[in-house]
Order: structure tokens, then sequence, then C-alpha cells
């Protein structure tokens, strides 16, 4: 007379358990992800910095000076000294968007260039990855702030020679 009724489906005590599980794995995953993409983004930034790097120098071979600013085009005065094509086709961005820091001397014999670290091994913080010829005229001291022991800048801080040091400031500017 009373049939006892099949109901198919899950409990909200099954459904709770297994979205939890989804959520701890998702949690492991992240995290253990995350900082390898940090590691990669700043791996891109150094390999960039080297292909900069390496279109200078065939540059200076060239003409004897190094180019007014990273940009392709013709290398002559009236186009600004750009480097050619051949040398780079595109002056690669950093990954968040960003142009390479490009510092000149007024010889234009000597270059520094650098890019914003984002992982330094210990410590999630900002850090200066520098490359070239040139005295310390893209680091300079000003723009840096230390709150015990802490840096802290427009870019990235670094300490060269016991000083604190900004990528972002430009003492040409």
């Amino acid at each position: 007379m009373f049939r006892k009724s099949s109901k198919k489906g899950f409990s909200l005590v099954e459904l709770l358990v297994v979205i939890t599980i989804i959520a701890i794995l998702s949690v492991v995953a992240y995290t253990a992800i995350g900082g390898h993409t940090i590691t990669a983004r700043d791996a891109k930034r150094k390999q960039d910095v080297s292909t900069i790097q390496n279109a200078l120098e065939l540059y200076i071979v060239e003409y004897n000076r190094y180019p007014e600013s990273l940009a392709t085009g013709d290398a002559t005065p009236a186009a600004g000294w750009k480097i050619p094509k051949k040398y780079l086709s595109d002056i690669p961005l950093d990954p968040n968007g960003d142009a390479y820091v490009y510092s000149l001397t007024g010889d234009k014999k000597s270059y520094l260039l650098g890019a914003t670290l984002e992982y330094d091994g210990i410590f999630t913080s900002f850090k200066a990855y520098v490359v070239g010829n040139g005295d310390a005229v893209l680091l300079n001291g000003k723009g840096c702030t230390s709150n015990n022991g802490t840096e802290t800048c427009a870019g990235a801080c670094n300490i060269v020679n016991n000083e604190h040091a900004c990528l972002s400031y430009h003492p040409n500017d």
C-alpha cells in the first residue's frame, strides 16, 4: 500500500564535502603554481634585457656610439639614432607592458639597461636587474626610503654599493 519512495541524488552534506575538497585542492594548486609564474616573468625580463644588450653591442660596433633611446628605426641623427631592425626587430616590453629602463652617458659610449624583478629568492619584493658598461647613472639613492629595513620607491629598490637605489630614477629627467 505505502511504497517507499526512492529518490536519487546527493544529500546536502555530500555536496558540501565535495565542494570543500575541491576548494582545498584549488588553494593548494594555486599556491604551488603562483610562485612559478613570478619566476617565469623574471626569467623573461632577464632574457629580454640580454636580447636588447646584444643589439646594443652590435650597434656600437657599427656606429661607434649607442642609440639615443630604445626604439627601432634608422640609425641616423635625423631619425634620432634608433636601433636598426637588422639588430632587433622590435623592442621587447616587460611582461607587465612597461618599457625597460635605459640610460645613456653624455659621450654616448656607455649605457645601463635595467628591469624590475618581482622576486629576490627569499622574500617577495622588488629588485633591480641592471646590465651595461656605464657607471651608476641609472641607479641613484634618490627616491628610496627605508622603513625598518624595508626599501620603497616608485619602481624597484635595490642596494648598490651599500646605498638604497631606485631603478625608476632618471638623472637626466
